[in-house]
């Protein structure tokens, strides 16, 4: 396309993760025109960097129909690996890092930055988030500012930036949620939360002025009361700093905001996935029934979007972006307002993949050394305290999706996966219920045996408690992602950049696609199953029943301060162990 004919050389942050792996690829194979991408990666020395060029890039599965398309390795070398420049640096450091003479090369020749960088972990301080996802972008932008070529800045934020606002999101800049803050530390962080707008160079300032434990309690009584965790925190404020600082550095800027990025549709193969952040995490705890127990409504729309669009959506982005404009133009890439699925159909399209693969590996034996090499429990090896269920009494508040399996064998029989919807309060009735058993230092097994190894039951209770906890506030709550403007892009894209945002795809199919992809590429079996397969299974091996322990039902909070208090004495608990 014209644009990228005129502007061959990219600057790309964040090339050794999930999408800017996949934002790397679809470069080298879709727009040819593109002579050089400087690749930010961090590194100990030289050695190191190209090794992990080496390694983690060209040596990633996600080339290899890259790779098919050229004669011979050399060829792919001269044509391809040539035109990736990696310069040694890091998103927390000053320059990012980078040493003179790298700084001096990208500076000059770079006509388009690709910031996809950032700190994706939930639980980070909120020092060391703010470091990298404000910060990071700050420092990016002080380096294009000595760009003379540029004519482009593409921020990748995400859909979640908002998480206070719904249920509809438009594709626009919302007033900061958080206040001011003062900077000394007899101040109390709860008296100075409103809801008035503040701003967020101010706001930046006076974060960076705290002590620890004063911003620790600003993260906790103000922070963490409006988002779900720091990552997501960071990146709003994040947004409101890049309006700030390209305005006022006079900078081509354009932000967009993914939702829950999955497994790749089409390109540059079906189901490409990479990593446990996010989804991968959820789908491979739930394929490997490492956590069975989640809090979430199973009707709740969750909005996922395949990480190809994503990638198509930034390229095409990048063409927007002016200097000078008032707002900085914002495109969401997701389904939520146009193709919506739920949680239901997610878990129940995933549970039916899973449960077939379990059925095949059964037969093959060849899935528990693959599991152990790649540090995943096999099904057919878990505690059973992961699957308390009492199925005698029944209640709306939970909900268990069950793939249930023909019976061909009694490994099969015994590997039944399952997942567990709780709302929030059955959820920690729940698990206080088994903290009091495990509590008092031992349980005794259920074949009336020795006592069970208490300190490995322990373990695993707090894991998949946490694990169940984590990702609750975006399985409990919804919202509408408006994608108008990334629409208005996808209908004016080149045929290499057309993504389809308005295509109705088989909900079904990709969700096929998808698991296939985390069970060749994250798992790294080959004992996939076809879709044919799974679709003659799906109305006979799917049921929805409703099930509570009724030992609980008896002791039901009565209140939401109520159910902080069991949910604080499990933590209080599981802080212990």
């Amino acid at each position: 396309m014209e644009f990228y004919t005129k502007n061959q050389v990219i600057f790309l942050t964040g090339g050794t993760g999930f999408v800017g792996k996949c934002l790397v690829e679809k470069i080298l194979r879709s727009l040819p025109q593109v002579q050089k991408i400087y690749l930010l990666v961090r590194a100990s020395n030289k050695t190191q960097l190209q090794k992990r060029i080496q390694d983690e890039i060209f040596g990633c599965r996600l080339f290899e129909p890259l790779k098919a398309q050229f004669a011979s390795p050399e060829e792919f070398q001269d044509k391809i690996v040539s035109k990736v420049v990696a310069v040694q640096g890091d998103l927390l450091a000053k320059d990012l890092g980078l040493d003179p003479e790298d700084k001096k090369r990208v500076q000059a020749d770079t006509q388009v930055v690709l910031s996809c960088a950032a700190e994706v972990g939930h639980f980070h301080p909120l020092r060391h988030a703010i470091n990298a996802n404000c910060y990071g972008p700050l420092r990016i932008l002080k380096l294009a500012q000595g760009m003379p070529q540029l004519t482009s800045i593409v921020h990748v934020s995400t859909s979640y930036v908002n998480f206070h606002l719904g249920p509809q999101i438009q594709e626009l800049l919302y007033p900061y949620p958080l206040c001011h803050y003062p900077s000394s530390s007899s101040a109390s962080p709860s008296s100075s939360y409103s809801s008035s707008f503040s701003d967020p160079d101010q706001l930046l300032e006076n974060l960076a002025a705290m002590t620890d434990d004063t911003l620790s309690t600003y993260e906790r009584e103000v922070a963490l009361q409006v988002f779900p965790n720091t990552y997501v925190m960071s990146k709003s404020l994040a947004e409101h700093l890049v309006q700030s600082w390209s305005r006022s550095m006079q900078l081509p800027m354009v932000i967009v905001r993914p939702a829950a990025v999955t497994g790749s549709l089409a390109e540059p193969m079906p189901g490409w996935a990479e990593g446990m952040v996010g989804f991968h995490g959820i789908m491979v705890q739930t394929a490997t029934a490492q956590v069975r127990e989640w809090v979430a409504y199973e009707q709740t729309i969750l909005d996922i979007v395949p990480v190809d669009w994503v990638c198509k959506t930034i390229l095409m982005a990048a063409t927007e972006a002016k200097r000078g404009v008032d707002m900085v133009p914002i495109f969401q890439s997701g389904t939520s307002a146009h193709h919506p699925i739920t949680l239901h159909q997610i878990f129940s399209n995933m549970l039916n993949y899973w449960r077939q693969a379990a059925i095949a590996a059964s037969t093959t034996n060849n899935n528990s050394s693959k599991n152990r090499k790649m540090g995943v429990s096999s099904s057919s090896s878990l505690s059973p305290m992961i699957t308390i269920v009492d199925t005698t009494a029944t209640s709306s508040n939970s909900t268990t999706i069950m793939a249930t399996a023909p019976k061909k064998t009694s490994l099969a029989n015994a590997t039944d996966i399952q997942t567990i919807f709780y709302n929030p309060t059955d959820y920690e009735l729940c698990f206080r219920d088994r903290i009091t058993r495990f509590g008092r230092g031992g349980d005794s097994s259920d074949d009336g045996n020795d006592q069970v190894d208490t300190r490995k039951t322990k373990k695993l209770l707090a894991q998949a408690y946490k694990n169940g906890r984590m990702y609750s506030p975006f399985l409990l709550n919804q919202w509408f992602m408006d994608a108008s403007n990334a629409i208005a892009l996808d209908n004016k894209a080149p045929p290499a950049l057309f993504s389809g945002l308005t295509t109705r795809f088989d909900w079904e199919e990709y969700m096929h696609i998808y698991c296939r992809g985390v069970h060749q590429f994250i798992l790294k079996e080959e004992q996939i199953v076809d879709f044919a397969t799974m679709k003659a299974t799906w109305m006979t091996s799917m049921k929805t029943k409703y099930l509570v322990k009724e030992s609980l039902q008896q002791s039901f909070p009565k209140t939401k301060d109520e159910t902080l208090q069991v949910a604080q004495n499990n933590l209080t608990f599981l802080a212990r162990l």
